[in-house]
């Protein structure tokens, strides 16, 4: 649903893309990282507790991936490598960290 959802605001406005992903070890990481990743142009990975290690998601991302040590650093290299759209997603715990750094 999520990989749709990007298709269509793709269709509709046409805008470098940049995921911030953080997932949970219990979940199936590989298929959400590899079915996402070729949506965007860069694949930030960030930790979380009981999480994926960043760097084996930003590995599993592909060539224009990289991981983080925080949420913040990651919007920030995201926003340095030119996105015009960020996306956060894998897990609700990093959507609620997203929304207290406003």
């Amino acid at each position: 649903a999520l990989k749709r959802a990007l298709a269509q605001m793709q269709a509709r406005r046409r805008a470098r893309t940049s995921l911030i992903v953080g997932l949970r070890a219990r979940k199936d990481w590989r298929a959400f990282i590899v079915a996402l990743s070729p949506s965007a142009e860069l694949v930030i990975a960030v930790p979380l507790p009981e999480g994926v290690d960043p760097e084996a998601l930003a590995q599993a991302a592909g060539a224009n991936a990289l991981a983080a040590p925080d949420l913040a650093n990651a919007i920030s290299a995201a926003v340095a490598g030119g996105a015009e759209r960020i996306l956060i997603c894998g897990s609700f715990a990093l959507a609620a960290a997203a929304l207290t750094l406003a």
